[in-house]
């Protein structure tokens, strides 16, 4: 009896010129390269390590903290740029090349706004990030294990709004959909500042017009490396920025209609590990 074969996967993908012209990768973490069950394909690295190899480079743009960041690739992680807390922060090794500082102000309303939810019986709760830790008053188990899957590395105190460092983001948690309460009761604060859901359950406050795709143009328009020579993969609203910074825009089959409307090309689900088999087929072109 003949062994069945399947044909390969078609994919969505660049021209073949345009994939040999390629010069940096950047990728969005949870929803797009690490599926939903927190794992990484391990068939993903010598991928990776081939494409560096190639010299391009390779951003890790999350919403996570950088040591999170790094623990998911650790076996690349000197070899990568980071970008993370959606872009606010920028790292070259381990030291902080660019930090987006939200106003005392905003992290002061934003935090009597969690508290006035929370009050009012909401399961909800508030992070201050900084550059290297996050800050935390709820201080239940169940809310810290949501936490540290993004901030490996925080601190619980009494008053968010007197944290001793600068604050670059805030990350507003809520157990029902985040649109439902979190999300308006901020809209309705009128603030200098942005707010950009990363998740069903995460918003995130940020300075105005710091984003993944901010950061992303900065970096590369400093490397010399062209729009159309950039590549993105996203999966939610915080990685619009950056699909629309890039000239080879790809949303996960996974992510959300908006972001969809925004890529140039779809790349297989997060859990199909649609990254790894794209990243294959661009190098192979």
């Amino acid at each position: 009896m003949l062994e069945q074969t399947f044909p390969a996967p078609i994919l969505d993908l660049p021209t073949a010129e345009e994939a040999r012209a390629l010069r940096l990768v950047a990728l969005d973490m949870d929803g797009t390269f690490v599926r939903s069950d927190k794992s990484v394909a391990q068939e993903v690295w010598p991928v990776v390590d081939e494409l560096i190899d190639r010299g391009i480079v390779l951003v890790a743009a999350s919403g996570r903290q950088r040591g999170a960041i790094l623990e998911t690739m650790a076996p690349v992680a000197d070899r990568i740029t980071v970008l993370s807390e959606n872009g606010a922060v920028v790292w070259r090794g381990e030291d902080v090349m660019r930090a987006e500082v939200l106003d005392r102000q905003v992290v002061t309303e934003v935090a009597r706004t969690v508290r006035d939810l929370a009050a009012q019986g909401r399961d909800t709760g508030l992070v201050a990030g900084a550059p290297s830790r996050a800050y935390v008053e709820r201080t239940d188990d169940d809310f810290l294990a949501h936490v540290r899957h993004f901030y490996p590395a925080v601190e619980v105190v009494d008053d968010l709004t007197l944290v001793p460092e600068d604050v670059v983001k805030l990350a507003t948690w809520d157990a029902a959909p985040i649109v439902e309460a979190v999300v308006p009761a901020i809209e309705a604060l009128d603030l200098e500042a942005d707010l950009v859901r990363s998740h069903e359950h995460w918003a995130d406050v940020m300075r105005a017009g710091a984003s993944k795709g901010a950061s992303l143009t900065r970096l590369r328009t400093a490397l010399g490396i062209p729009r159309e020579a950039c590549a993105a993969f996203g999966d939610h609203h915080n990685d619009l920025a950056m699909l629309r910074s890039v000239g080879l825009p790809f949303a996960m089959a996974n992510a959300e209609p908006e972001v969809k409307e925004a890529a140039r090309f779809i790349a297989p689900s997060n859990d199909d590990d649609g990254v790894l088999q794209v990243l294959r087929a661009l190098l192979d072109a």
